[in-house]
């Protein structure tokens, strides 16, 4: 019985689509923060974006790349102005 509730919860949490688990490739990433990869790169170098890697590849989940798109708008008007 417990162990039913829990395993509801978990999938609850887990269902494909939501927002929360939702993980791009780089090349998805990039395209939804519209910036270059090697951009997407420097940005997870400089751990603005954190990437998750997976085997061979890195993933980056869709909530992180939304809080850290506010951050990254601003550098990119920065850099352009500096």
């Amino acid at each position: 019985m417990f162990r039913d509730i829990i395993l509801e919860v978990v999938q609850e949490v887990l269902k494909p689509g939501t927002i929360e688990t939702e993980l791009l490739t780089r090349k998805e990433a990039a395209a939804f923060l519209k910036v270059s990869l090697p951009t997407l790169a420097q940005y997870t170098k400089e751990q603005i974006i954190t990437g998750r890697k997976c085997g061979n590849k890195v993933l980056y989940r869709k909530d992180d790349l939304l809080k850290a798109g506010n951050i990254i708008q601003s550098l990119k008007y920065k850099k352009r102005y500096e």
